[in-house]
């Protein structure tokens, strides 16, 4: 009785390996399955890594509001202002680069606003020195499928 069941197993599938039907079928649901993944799976990649530039823009612009202060005694009346300085004052080894937010735009984002107010790039306190990501949603609203730590973390908090 077994004999007959393995031969009945072993029928059915020389059958299902002889008919190209069911490999078309196979093939169709795994480019249909893998491709979704790898598309999404490369979207979360650079959805990583515009959250990593965002946050090490934000340590870098706030070290230079911090250094600028101490060079000149008062907090810039903007953050386009420290670029300008380190260009007229080499020495002061500010940089010279713009500090970037990645989270709202891709390319980048350098709007700045003394308000609080979720239209991206920058907020600036200039009479406190305080720099901030000028988003308050959580991450997942500007990148829907970036599912990293801080997906649920508010990037004016960090």
């Amino acid at each position: 009785m077994e004999n007959k069941q393995t031969n009945t197993w072993q029928e059915v599938l020389r059958k299902f390996l002889s008919t190209r039907v069911p490999l078309k079928f196979l093939l169709v649901f795994l480019v249909l399955l893998v491709l979704p993944s790898v598309l999404i799976l490369g979207y979360h990649s650079n959805c990583e890594d515009r959250v990593r530039r965002t946050k090490f823009n934000l340590i870098v612009a706030r070290s230079r509001v911090k250094a600028y202060k101490e060079t000149t005694g008062s907090y810039p009346i903007c953050l386009a202002e420290i670029k300008e300085y380190a260009e007229k004052h080499p020495e002061s080894n500010l940089g010279k680069r713009h500090f970037k937010e990645y989270l709202s735009i891709r390319k980048g984002n350098l709007k700045e606003s003394a308000d609080l107010n979720d239209t991206g790039g920058w907020y600036y306190n200039k009479t406190a020195g305080e720099v901030k990501i000028n988003i308050i949603k959580p991450v997942k609203h500007y990148l829907t499928f970036y599912f990293g730590e801080e997906r649920n973390e508010i990037p004016s908090d960090w």
